[in-house]
């Protein structure tokens, strides 16, 4: 059967594939004969959508094959081992069919899911993984979960960029729980790939040594996380917590860098570090911006760069460090690094003579500097 020969049949309700293998004239680099790439991409009714069954027959979804199709059900039997981009993805440039299915069952023969195989198809109850998933492409599922846990495959390497995303979606959606399998593989976590979901609490795996940035902001409800602990996760990435609700934070000693608003608008009261131990040399601007009921900061004795804002509205932030020659440099002229602060203790040194440190206070609740050295309550 060739490429898109059933495509955009818009009235078709009914499919019935023979057990056996599809092939067209595509091959792979492997020269393995590939399934039929967009069989039947856009078929179906918008009120009607038809319910799709892959025999186990069939080892490949090929790409687009139900594109843009109206779905209301999916069963993949054991024997399917590819899912194919956009496979069935509801998702081009805006248009959304508004596909519903109750819910996705990927077999344990699967080991590769493809980019945007299921963006934008709803999954109204539950999603279980196979225990052989080797790999989650890109936006493989943005954008799909409306209320289920999700538990990620001990074999999984890597789950790609927006994987999980669902930001736009209603705010009650998503992803309520998340889980890795252990022991595990998992080393990279592509940027975006859990955003705006509704995860409570969250361990990463000790396997993971990359993980992009944003991957998991915007969980307004996630309190307690833990950070993988080796020595290879080094960069805790830019606005990777950004909105979130995390209450305690340790940060691992073999982290070198807090990128860019990485925790801010947390509800952080207790950060950890081990200074001594500690390899944090760069906090990056707004690393920590708006925690209200952070009172104390340990800051390592390696750190070497403090960007702008950091501390920038931490109300109650009153001890900064406990070393007396720490100095401070600042990474821009006029930042305002410990804005609506009261301080004691602390020294700071300026990158040049024409750079300032501004403290913010508003007029109504001045707060008081004490024992600053080299800087002037101005």
């Amino acid at each position: 059967i060739g490429d898109y020969a059933f495509a955009n049949n818009i009235n078709l309700k009914n499919i019935t594939l023979p057990n056996s293998n599809i092939y067209s004239d595509k091959t792979d680099s492997d020269g393995k004969e590939m399934l039929t790439i967009g069989l039947f991409k856009e078929s179906g009714t918008f009120a009607d959508g038809i319910a799709v069954t892959i025999p186990g027959g069939m080892t490949d979804v090929g790409d687009e094959m139900f594109y843009l199709a109206n779905i209301n059900g999916i069963t993949l039997n054991e024997g399917v081992q590819t899912i194919g981009t956009k496979a069935f993805s509801q998702w081009n440039d805006g248009r959304v069919t508004g596909s519903s299915i109750e819910k996705l069952e990927i077999p344990d023969s699967v080991t590769q899911i493809g980019d945007s195989s299921f963006d934008y198809l709803k999954i109204s109850s539950q999603i279980v993984l196979g225990s052989n998933l080797k790999e989650i492409g890109n936006y493989a599922f943005r954008r799909s979960i409306t209320n289920s846990g999700v538990t990620i495959p001990s074999k999984v390497s890597e789950i790609g960029a927006g994987a999980f995303d669902n930001k736009g979606a209603d705010d009650n959606t998503g992803i309520t729980s998340l889980t890795f399998a252990q022991p595990g593989v998992l080393t990279t976590i592509g940027f975006d790939a859990f955003r705006a979901n509704n995860i409570v609490s969250l361990k990463i795996p000790d396997s993971v040594s990359d993980i992009g940035m944003r991957a998991f902001s915007l969980n307004k409800n996630l309190r307690e996380i833990t950070l993988p602990d080796n020595n290879d996760y080094k960069i805790i990435t830019d606005e990777l917590f950004y909105n979130c609700a995390i209450e305690k934070l340790k940060i691992p000693n073999m982290v070198t860098q807090i990128g860019v608003s990485a925790f801010q608008g947390s509800e952080l009261t207790d950060v950890i570090i081990e200074s001594e131990r500690s390899n944090l040399s760069i906090i990056g601007p707004k690393a920590f911006f708006g925690q209200a009921n952070l009172t104390s900061f340990d800051i390592p004795k390696n750190v070497t760069q403090i960007g702008n804002d950091v501390f920038n509205g931490n109300s109650k932030l009153i001890m900064i460090d406990n070393y007396s020659n720490y100095d401070f440099v600042t990474d821009k002229k006029g930042c305002k690094i410990f804005g609506y602060a009261t301080l004691t203790d602390c020294n700071i040194t300026q990158e040049d003579d024409n750079s300032k440190i501004y403290f913010d206070y508003p007029k109504y609740d001045r707060k008081t500097i004490t024992n600053m050295g080299g800087v002037t309550n101005e």
